[in-house]
């Protein structure tokens, strides 16, 4: 089994699984390292084994995944429930918004205290840059510079709430 694509071993193991004819699946995470074609793969296989009659309890943290496939979702923070429904439904929920993206502000962050010269060289100026995802904005009015050359990171902090200064 170990020569076989990680995506399939994954679908294997639910396979033994099904050997013993379960009356509930249980899937930790079934999507964990998975390339996005393996993971639409997978999605595709559990939710056949849903429509012939299985019921699943699917722990994920790819919501792309979880959006396309769930019926119902439970939304935990810390370990306590804080939403439950459709997945249109949690995904528009506030104390997921606010969980999962933090909690919106009266100010933006401004950057413009790190402002490099137009005359510097750079390979990307970004200005006031917003991005929301279904009712969820993800970045609000980010600016960014990145230099020609040279090391660059993203950070994505666990605590997105707070306030950036």
């Amino acid at each position: 089994m170990k020569d076989l694509p990680y995506g399939t071993r994954r679908m294997v193991e639910i396979a033994r699984a099904l050997g013993s004819e379960p009356g509930l699946l249980l899937l930790d995470e079934p999507a964990a390292g998975m390339n996005s074609v393996e993971m639409q793969e997978s999605a595709r296989q559990i939710s056949a084994l849903r429509d012939r009659g299985y019921t699943i309890v699917l722990i994920e943290h790819r919501m792309d995944m979880m959006m396309s496939i769930a019926d119902r979702i439970v939304v935990l923070d810390h370990g306590q429930k804080i939403a439950e429904g459709t997945p249109a439904e949690v995904l528009s929920h506030p104390a997921v918004i606010e969980a999962y993206l933090g909690k919106p502000t009266d100010r933006a962050c401004d950057f413009r205290r790190a402002t490099v010269p137009e005359s510097t060289p750079t390979l990307l100026r970004l200005y006031n840059v917003s991005v929301r995802y279904a009712p969820m904005e993800l970045l609000h009015r980010l600016s960014l510079i990145l230099p020609p050359a040279g090391f660059s990171y993203w950070l994505w902090a666990s605590a997105p709430s707070t306030p950036c200064t």
